[in-house]
């Protein structure tokens, strides 16, 4: 692996790692790698080799720890991501309807459900940023407004 291949993994490994897990600390525990390791890893730096497969059998499984084939089951022309994309709507569509006819309610009102439910989310994560934010240096809320100043001072 030269130089740019392990850079461009590197990168890799960190968007997959934040996909994934919420930690770095899961990440590598559940990898089995040591901190060190694994931030070289993300760095694109050299890492052992049965370490390197360990990561990426874990943030990648259908690799087998191979780092050659990552991203080669992904489908490689936009007609062939279109047909897998209808395939798996196809498939929830088909849990959904089974789920519906478990719980006796109609699938529409479960579809609606679930949209209030993704809003609600998006609300929940909107406030959660401006909370967050707030109380932070540079953010308008943290910003004190200026006194005026009585006059003759």
């Amino acid at each position: 692996m030269n130089e740019a291949e392990r850079t461009v993994l590197g990168a890799q490994i960190q968007r997959r790692r934040e996909q994934a897990f919420e930690t770095k600390r899961a990440a590598y525990a559940a990898a089995g790698v040591n901190p060190a390791t694994w931030d070289r890893a993300e760095a694109g730096e050299p890492v052992r080799p049965d370490r390197l497969r360990r990561i990426v059998r874990l943030l990648w499984p259908e690799s087998e720890g191979d780092w050659g084939r990552i991203g080669a089951a992904t489908p490689a022309s936009d007609a062939d991501r279109v047909a897998e994309l209808e395939r798996q709507v196809a498939v929830l569509r088909a849990q959904l309807d089974l789920v519906a006819r478990a719980a006796d309610v109609p699938r529409d009102a479960l579809e609606r459900l679930h949209h209030k439910a993704n809003r609600e989310a998006v609300e929940r994560v909107r406030a959660a940023v401006r909370d967050r934010g707030a109380g932070q240096p540079g953010t308008p809320e943290a910003t004190p407004e200026p006194t005026p100043r009585a006059s003759g001072d």
